[in-house]
């Protein structure tokens, strides 16, 4: 392939000032991921300030090209675009009843929080800005994405130390690397191991023996990946390792160097299987104890982040609003799940911007990667080519993830991207291009230096902290206790309650509220709060009773919630009075019997005993046999319990099975099996086997004293004191008996189920 002699002699020779351009860029790119991944407020502004004074001092000598520049103007209008007037691109109908029917003034325009979007555009326009300085940066690339990789092997080795003395990153909440989500870490490790494989090849393939160092920086960022615990990073890393093999062999046929890479490729693979731990099952089938992909919650948040896509697919819903406004899509999620974002950069980008955004995205994509050819001309184009299959594979797992989203693993992807393209050449920037982004340099400054002052908070004094149906809620508890205006609180209730329609400790909590206050006003909240609750109605509606006994006369319009609900009722009856006892349990048992589940008929008897009220509950069970057996154990200690032992035994028995016995010994006498029992009476085969003797031979009364004498120890098998009872039985000594039985039940675990 021809190359510019110009490019060629700018790619191997640059000045010193580009150098430190490249210098800074790098270190620039990995600063985020060492701030935990640059999540809080502060790390943002710092990383903003610090790429103001990366601009200043480096302003684009060059354009990335005027279509890519159109593709980054558009994207900024369309982020714009949230704050037109709301009338202009159709009111959602969900926005139009929060209006119409509770009061909630979401604003005159798309956005209904302003400043969230203003700071979420900043951010868009920083990351662009950044993406722009590096397409046109004529820096060394290949050197650039070493000094990447370096960082990278630091931040994994840093991590493995921190792991081994178990201690934690600042808001790394994953349990292994800086950043919240697992996933983010793996992804950043996974394009250093790339990248690190790249070093080794071009070093190696140019005699060079520095190839040695990236082999060590490369086996530390493998060994990161797998506490990492990222299925996708894993799988990113042999793709991309794979595809960037297939495009070097494709460019070049180097031989030897790029076939010992697939062979340890394919040793690392073999070993991660053998190696890989806990890892390694999540990537085997549901039958092999892996996973079931089908019933990852992911799948249900996307099919509910569609639909909110669906309600402004033009201009969207505003940067920043999916986590406040995804409350009201909730369907095929089901529970109290938050749920911060989608599973996928490219429909966060279209829920929160509008699908022309992502299309818009899309197509800068393609503008850049057409400039990463032709390839085998440069001397670096064996790592410009590891930085492509790195962007390629992030973009690709953008589709599933969220990593695009963070700026400790955003700026080091784009900074890939960037390096992976030819050197720029179009013509030199113009005056007015400068200007504007040293302009753009001099605001990220001051909204960085901004944002770093205020500390550890959530943003600026005027971003609310909570989201809506949180302020809503709390300023409906404010309303309530402080100024007793009971309407206003009321209609702040609701609006909370109808910006999220899921939580069912909100509807709880207010009932709380009006539990201390206006105790008729906690019931239609606790009624909505067991409707959320779903399968845990049970759990929530004991946690209500549990709160209403601090209120006397508060479970009275309890108990007619649980009319008609097995379960509700169980429930209500473990906290009745004495008084509501007998009336509550006269109704569950004028039920059907068959309404009944197993499981509710021993949770029924459980609570009769210890209520100490199993009567009327014994009496169901010797007409039902379906009862007996969900309680006979109840119904048992009830008998035993009024002295009746023989009939407590009578019930219990035929539930017990009998284990098998012992292999009996029949190679000694009775004599001498009694000789040998009197001496070690330990010995429980010989005991048993002496036991069987003088049954069969009809003395049961020495029977019942050998196994009495046996029982007496403490490590007695299940089996003997199951005899012991039998022997009891026979003899008429049914208090003996019941007791030996209790034995073995307690001992041996017997009960039939």
């Amino acid at each position: 392939m021809e190359t510019d002699t110009a490019t060629v002699s700018r790619t191997a020779a640059p000045d010193s000032q580009f150098c430190d351009c490249g210098v800074a860029a790098a270190l620039l790119a990995i600063l985020p991921a060492f701030l935990g991944g640059a999540t809080a407020r502060w790390s943002e502004g710092a990383v903003l300030f610090l790429l103001g004074l990366f601009i200043g001092f480096w302003p684009p000598l060059h354009s990335p090209g005027r279509a890519f520049e159109a593709v980054a103007a558009g994207l900024l209008l369309c982020a714009a675009a949230a704050f037109l007037p709301a009338s202009w691109v159709g009111i959602p109908a969900w926005r139009a009843a929060a209006s119409n029917d509770f009061g909630i003034a979401p604003g005159p325009w798309v956005t209904p929080q302003p400043w969230r979007t203003a700071e979420s555009i900043v951010l868009l326009a920083g990351g662009l800005a950044w993406l722009c300085q590096l397409c046109a940066a004529p820096v060394d690339r290949a050197a650039v994405l070493r000094l990447l990789c370096g960082g990278v092997s630091l931040l994994a080795a840093t991590s493995l130390f921190l792991c081994r003395r178990k201690i934690a990153w600042p808001g790394g909440d994953s349990g292994f690397g800086p950043f919240p989500n697992k996933n983010q870490t793996g992804d950043l490790l996974a394009m250093g191991a790339i990248l690190a494989m790249g070093c080794v090849h071009d070093d190696f393939s140019h005699r060079r023996k520095t190839w040695v160092l990236w082999a060590w920086g490369a086996a530390v960022i493998l060994a990161a990946l797998v506490p990492a615990n990222s299925r996708a990073a894993i799988a990113l890393f042999f793709l991309g390792a794979g595809a960037w093999m297939l495009c070097v062999r494709a460019v070049r046929r180097p031989g030897f160097p790029l076939a010992a890479g697939a062979a340890i490729l394919l040793i690392l693979l073999a070993a991660f299987f053998l190696e890989g731990g806990i890892l390694v099952k999540r990537f085997l089938p549901v039958d092999q104890g892996g996973e079931d992909l089908s019933a990852d919650l992911r799948w249900s948040i996307q099919k509910d982040a569609l639909r909110l896509a669906a309600t402004s697919p033009w201009v969207g819903i505003g940067l920043g609003n999916f986590e406040s406004e995804f409350w009201l899509f909730h369907r095929a999620v089901k529970g109290d799940v938050d749920v911060l974002h989608p599973e996928s950069d490219w429909l966060w980008l279209a829920i929160e911007m509008g699908w022309p955004a992502a299309i818009l995205a899309l197509c800068g994509v393609g503008i850049l990667a057409m400039r990463v050819f032709p390839l085998g001309a440069d001397s670096g184009w064996q790592m410009r080519t590891a930085g492509a299959v790195c962007a390629a594979m992030f973009a690709l797992h953008g589709a599933l993830d969220v990593s695009g989203h963070r700026m400790g693993s955003a700026f080091p992807a784009l900074l890939v991207l960037a390096m992976a393209l030819n050197p720029p050449r179009e013509p030199r920037a113009g005056a007015f291009r400068k200007w504007t982004f040293r302009a753009a340099a001099l605001f990220f400054c001051v909204v960085g230096l901004a944002w770093l002052a205020s500390g550890w908070t959530n943003g600026l004094a005027e971003t609310p902290a909570l989201s809506p149906w949180k302020m809503y809620y709390e300023k409906g508890v404010e309303t309530a206790f402080s100024k007793g205006d009971f309407r206003s609180a009321i209609a702040d209730f609701s609006r909370a309650n109808y910006l999220n329609p899921v939580t069912p400790e909100l509807p709880l909590d207010e009932g709380l509220v009006w539990l201390h206050i206006r105790p008729a006003l906690a019931l239609p909240a606790w009624q909505e709060a067991l409707r959320r609750a779903g399968d845990s109605r049970a759990q929530m509606y004991a946690r209500i009773l549990a709160a209403a006994e601090e209120k006397p006369g508060a479970s009275a319009g309890l108990r007619e919630i649980a009319n008609g609900s097995v379960d509700l009722s169980l429930v209500f009856l473990a906290y009745a009075g004495r008084e509501e006892f007998s009336g509550v349990l006269a109704d569950l048992l004028r039920r059907d019997p068959a309404s009944f589940s197993a499981k509710q008929k021993q949770a029924l008897f459980a609570i009769c005993a210890r209520r100490g009220d199993l009567r009327d509950l014994a009496a169901r069970a010797e007409s039902n046999p379906d009862w007996m057996k969900a309680g006979w154990i109840f119904v048992a200690e009830h008998y035993a319990s009024t002295g009746n032992y023989e009939r407590a035994f009578s019930v219990a028995r035929p539930f017990i099975p009998s284990p098998a016995p012992p292999k009996e010994d029949s190679s000694e006498t009775a004599d001498e099996l009694a000789r040998d029992v009197y001496i070690n009476p330990g010995d429980f085969r010989k005991g048993f086997s002496l036991c069987q003797r003088e049954m069969q031979s009809g003395d049961s009364d020495s029977a019942l004293r050998t196994a009495q004498r046996l029982t007496a120890s403490d490590e007695c098998p299940a089996t003997l004191h199951l005899l012991e009872a039998d022997l009891n039985a026979r003899l008429g000594n049914w208090r003996e008996a019941w007791m030996a039985l209790e034995n073995a039940v307690g001992k041996g675990e017997l009960v039939k189920q």
